[in-house]
């Protein structure tokens, strides 16, 4: 009996390589164009973030209290010291600060270790901002802040508002933002945006840590 040989099927394997490379290349396209920055027209950005904010923007309150109290005249002239821990838990210096006749001395409410208060400096316009009432008394009092945020989340519709595309991050100039001080001398600055950040109207990032720990949401309804 004459066994036959059979052929055995063959795989051309020279092309493969080529064909991994070339998928490759393609999903690599894929992934840069998601994740490509879409620059917002200048023009129009302004009025759409105007209108995201009126119609999705969320106020946040300060949750914050301290004391504070003006400088006594023998003072101007010397130095505040701020402290804070050290890598082994005891009290350092961090900083110095010289005190100014526009100067408030202000004292965080609880001591952060023993009876070793953090005490820092800030001017009578940056209190007002922060506490709306500048101190007018020699001794220390407490304040509660009225700081509010204007607050937007940044989801897929808001991006698409600006050309982006299956969730790509955009660029807008800080000075589009409704909150933002028109100022000629200020610096303009290209901010960022990614899904699920969330900014203020002033054009800065907050992150969510920090908004819910030191603010309160006040659920003020958007006015339409």
């Amino acid at each position: 009996m004459t066994m036959k040989s059979r052929s055995r099927p063959i795989f051309v394997l020279s092309h493969l390589p080529l064909l991994v490379a070339l998928a490759f290349s393609f999903d690599a396209a894929a992934d840069s164009e998601t994740e490509a920055t879409v620059v917002a027209p200048s023009q129009n950005a302004a009025q759409v973030l105007a209108d995201v904010f009126e119609q999705s923007g969320r106020t946040w309150k300060r949750n914050a209290m301290a004391y504070a109290r003006l400088p006594v005249r023998s003072e101007i002239g010397r130095k505040v010291m701020t402290f804070a821990l050290d890598d082994e838990g005891k009290p350092a210096v961090a900083s110095e600060a010289e005190i100014q006749e526009n100067s408030v001395i202000v004292r965080d409410m609880t001591p952060f270790v023993g009876a070793v208060y953090r005490e820092y400096l800030m001017s009578k316009d940056a209190w007002y901002e922060d506490y709306g009432l500048v101190p007018d008394t020699l001794t220390f009092h407490s304040y509660q802040s009225v700081k509010t945020l204007r607050v937007i989340t940044v989801d897929e519709s808001v991006l698409a508002a600006f050309g982006s595309h299956h969730g790509q991050p955009i660029q807008l100039n800080q000075s589009d933002f409704p909150g933002r001080e028109s100022d000629l001398h200020s610096e303009n600055q290209l901010i960022t945006l990614s899904l699920g950040d969330s900014v203020t109207d002033s054009g800065a990032i907050v992150s969510p840590d920090v908004l819910k720990t030191d603010f309160i949401p006040q659920d003020i309804a958007p006015d339409i």
